[in-house]
């Protein structure tokens, strides 16, 4: 990476170099429960990792099923009927997988999977 080049280039000068970091990938590393030791057969891309991680948590799957009862047409759901503030807007169903979305997950995962990434970051800056 530039990067390096820019921090040999200052060492050579006699300057010192900083590099800030937005996070060390510990969190992702942390999600494949790896541990001092442990034999891997290539290098874990917490880059990834974090990627797959934000695709699992964040691509919607959940759909409000309307033709079932809930607490907004009567029901009675105690997670349903809970609002944090008056204003909030109540589902008019309960939540259920939807097989479409589930489906375009896993296909967004795999493509994630597949894509040439990176390994940690950090290993790049040592090396």
């Amino acid at each position: 990476p530039s990067v390096v080049e820019q921090c040999r280039r200052a060492l050579r000068e006699g300057k010192c170099a900083v590099i800030g970091l937005q996070t060390t990938g510990e969190a992702a590393e942390a999600s494949l429960e790896m541990s001092p030791g442990m034999r891997v057969d290539a290098f874990v891309s917490t880059t990834r990792e974090m990627l797959l991680g934000f695709i699992r948590t964040h691509f919607p799957v959940y759909i409000e099923d309307v033709a079932a009862p809930s607490a907004a047409n009567g029901a009675s759901d105690p997670l349903l009927s809970s609002t944090s503030n008056p204003g909030d807007i109540k589902p008019l169903g309960p939540l259920r997988e939807h097989p479409d979305c589930v489906e375009a997950r896993r296909i967004l995962l795999e493509q994630a999977a597949r894509l040439d990434l990176p390994p940690n970051f950090l290993d790049e800056l040592i090396d």
